[in-house]
């Protein structure tokens, strides 16, 4: 199953805790998002718990850095720079953009249309200019 998931498009998620064990017992489970609300809180698959759908809260789980895919394949950049788009707009407070825009970011073809939405969210040109060095900065050669 996780195989599969791997070639899917999906945010990949660490988990913190496995809820069937006590506070001191931490093991690593990797989840992948099937529903965000814009607040943190998401609904994720979780194969090594049993594959079926959980509920996290923000505190308990992080973001996974690998990209879901082959891992022998580098990222499309377009793709890996809307998940920083994303990420970029959430750490910054602005959930209700991030909710109300989600279809028009998985769906941009260039980074123009990405450009567009970010000005129509309120960032203006250094802001943009900003967001394009974080990403250039935090890339891996």
């Amino acid at each position: 199953m996780e195989s599969n998931l791997n070639k899917t498009n999906l945010l990949r998620i660490r988990i913190k805790h496995d809820p069937a064990n006590g506070i001191g017992e931490m093991n690593d489970y990797v989840g992948y998002v099937l529903e965000e609300d814009g607040m943190g809180n998401v609904v994720a698959i979780v194969p090594q718990m049993g594959g079926d759908t959980m509920s996290f809260g923000p505190g308990q789980y992080t973001h996974d850095d690998v990209p879901c895919g082959d891992d022998e394949q580098q990222a499309d950049p377009l793709s890996t720079f809307k998940k920083h788009i994303v990420k970029h707009l959430i750490e910054r407070g602005y959930h209700d953009k991030v909710k109300n825009h989600m279809d028009e970011i998985i769906n941009a073809k260039d980074v123009s249309q990405l450009e567009n939405l970010l000005h129509g969210c309120g960032c203006n040109g250094v802001a943009v200019l900003n967001m394009y060095r974080d990403f250039v900065s935090d890339a891996t050669v």
